[in-house]
């Protein structure tokens, strides 16, 4: 049956992460000044809820058992790590604090989740969705009084074509691109879920799909377009039930992609190599230098990594990390400017918990999927998308630190846990 508890906690903290994304980019608001701390403080008070409402909370977390072991047992090997590693007190606790924060706004999540979580959340896609378009066009159109406005944004960086040509990259209402960017394809993925459940869509819903995916291919966003495309890709093949299209149409998405690998595999190779995931000419690339840091570190501090706040998030930079000098990152030219250096995320993982801390924390995600994988409503098929999406994004980016990311993902889940969920 069904829990009934309003959902309009979880859509209340979703608003304040947007919110918090647009007064982060206004000319007139301090850079990492109180803004930037809303919302932390709006996941610290949520955890009041925990304790009013425990009974429930323990009810709908028993169906959640392993993967919640999992980041159990993973923040567990941090605190090992931490001890043995070389961080202070402070700085583990402060890593540590922010660690937590992914999984306090997943299990709020969960416990908030009603018969009309669904509805409100699609009621709010639709209207961040319009309230992007204006801003995008402005962006695009006045670009000058846009940049003077919100001159904290994260919007300025060019992507250059092969004739070096200059595009700017659409932000939207966000902070940053790469935010944006993750809404543009979550909202994509919802639709879909939408289109793949019921079978067909309102011309209502055709017209915020098709927005969703224009304001997407107007960032320029490529790791989020690809993960996009690999997720809808995955997650149709997984649920379609027609047993007899599906090798007709495997072959044919298998011949586009072998299309798409040739005309792309200079810009692809160029891309794995920024990743760090393979050697090449442009070696230097700030995510490349600290996946392979990252890899010695967890070498050198086998098995249990350099401990919570080492390497690769905030604590590493307010406590200036040894890491950063003995891997001559230091010598970056963006390392004064503070450009990049929390701009990965298993990269931090790998040094800060080892292998074995790594293993826990994928293999947590990986039974989330499993669990989405349990149902086919809206709710399920949402989820597997979005858990799929942001672990092939979390490759580039450190969405998986990132508080609205994180909500959006997972604002649906706990309806892949109900038997009796229609939607």
């Amino acid at each position: 049956m069904i829990l009934r508890r309003s959902s309009t906690i979880s859509i209340l903290i979703l608003c304040i992460f947007l919110i918090q994304n647009f007064l982060m980019k206004l000319s007139f608001i301090e850079p990492g000044g109180w803004v930037a701390q809303i919302d932390e403080l709006a996941v610290l008070s949520s955890v009041l809820f925990f304790l009013l409402f425990h009974k429930m909370l323990i009810y709908r977390i028993k169906s959640l058992r392993q993967p919640f072991m999992m980041f159990g047992a993973y923040l567990l090997i941090s605190i090992v790590s931490s001890i043995f590693g070389v961080v202070v007190l402070n700085q583990f606790l402060l890593q540590f604090s922010l660690d937590l924060k992914p999984f306090i706004i997943i299990v709020l999540l969960c416990l908030c989740y009603d018969d009309f979580a669904v509805t409100r959340f699609e009621k709010l896609i639709k209207a961040i969705i319009l309230i992007n378009v204006p801003f995008v066009l402005w962006q695009f159109l006045f670009s000058n009084s846009y940049d003077v406005i919100f001159a904290n944004g994260s919007h300025f960086g060019l992507v250059y074509g092969a004739d070096g040509s200059e595009y700017s990259r659409a932000a939207g209402a966000f902070w940053f691109t790469g935010i944006y960017a993750v809404f543009c394809s979550l909202a994509i993925g919802f639709f879909a879920s939408k289109l793949m459940i019921e079978k067909k869509l309102i011309a209502a819903d055709w017209g915020f799909f098709f927005t969703a995916i224009l304001l997407l291919f107007v960032s320029l966003s490529r790791g989020e377009i690809v993960s996009c495309l690999i997720s809808c890709v995955a997650v149709y093949f997984f649920y379609s039930g027609t047993r007899y299209v599906k090798p007709i149409t495997l072959i044919a998405v298998l011949a586009v992609l072998i299309v798409v690998l040739i005309l792309s595999s200079a810009e692809i190779e160029k891309w794995l190599v920024e990743l760090g995931l393979i050697s090449g000419s442009i070696d230097l690339a700030p995510r490349a230098i600290f996946m392979q840091s990252a890899l010695d570190i967890s070498t050198d501090y086998f098995p249990f990594g350099a401990g919570l706040g080492s390497f690769g998030g905030r604590a590493a930079v307010d406590y200036d990390s040894v890491f950063f000098y003995k891997y001559l990152i230091s010598h970056e030219w963006y390392f004064n400017f503070g450009f990049f250096l929390t701009d990965t995320f298993w990269p931090k993982v790998i040094a800060e918990s080892g292998y074995i801390g790594t293993f826990l924390y994928f293999f947590g995600f990986l039974f989330f999927l499993r669990k989405a994988t349990e149902r086919k409503n809206l709710s399920s098929v949402y989820s597997l998308f979005a858990i799929v999406f942001i672990l092939i994004n979390s490759l580039s980016a450190p969405v998986l630190n990132d508080a609205f990311s994180i909500a959006f993902v997972f604002f649906l889940f706990y309806g892949s846990c109900l038997k009796s969920a229609s939607r």
